[in-house]
């Protein structure tokens, strides 16, 4: 058996308040205020580390969706393209 810790964080309807002021959901404001700090004493909150993650999880598969798959292809793109043109290139030289 282990011992577990578990932790909660209720922020009331973080994720459906929008600030006035600005027109933002109040979780976006709190990544924005977390990206200016320069103190990194703040990141060591476990309540950071929680939002942190949540982030984390919900931009992890757009960062592979939206950005490594698109890269793989053009790098596949480019590497066929280079391929040919250098056999294509070669073939003009011999000749």
């Amino acid at each position: 058996m282990r011992r577990v810790d578990i932790g909660l964080l209720d922020v009331h309807l973080i994720h459906l308040s929008k600030n006035l002021d600005k027109n933002r959901y109040n979780i976006n404001l709190i990544y924005e205020k977390l990206a200016e700090t320069d103190s990194l004493q703040v990141f060591t909150y476990n309540s950071v580390k929680a939002l942190i993650e949540v982030k984390w999880r919900y931009i992890q598969y757009r960062i592979v969706i939206f950005l490594l798959i698109p890269y793989i292809g053009f790098m596949i793109c480019f590497i066929l393209y280079t391929t040919y043109d250098l056999e294509h290139y070669s073939s003009y030289i011999k000749d």
